[in-house]
């Protein structure tokens, strides 16, 4: 039982320390301001980077397909 209680802490614990660094970090990186940052593992680093990049990528494939011209005459 005792065991139980300190596996559920310390998940409790890294989900803190989690959705700490991606709360400090997700902004300031969507809004495309360069960040160094360091955290242990599993703390979020590659979500809280990853999805501005991601979310860059999708916003320039918007753009760009907004110009798109297409010759459908074959």
């Amino acid at each position: 039982v005792v065991g139980r209680i300190i596996l559920v802490f310390m998940q409790v614990i890294m989900a803190m320390m989690f959705t700490y660094f991606v709360e400090a970090v997700l902004e300031p990186a969507l809004k495309g301001q360069d960040l160094i940052a360091r955290a242990k593992t599993g703390t979020g680093k590659t979500l809280a980077f990853g999805i501005p990049i991601l979310d860059r990528i999708i916003k320039e494939n918007e753009k760009a397909s907004r110009y798109l011209i297409v010759d459908f005459r074959s």
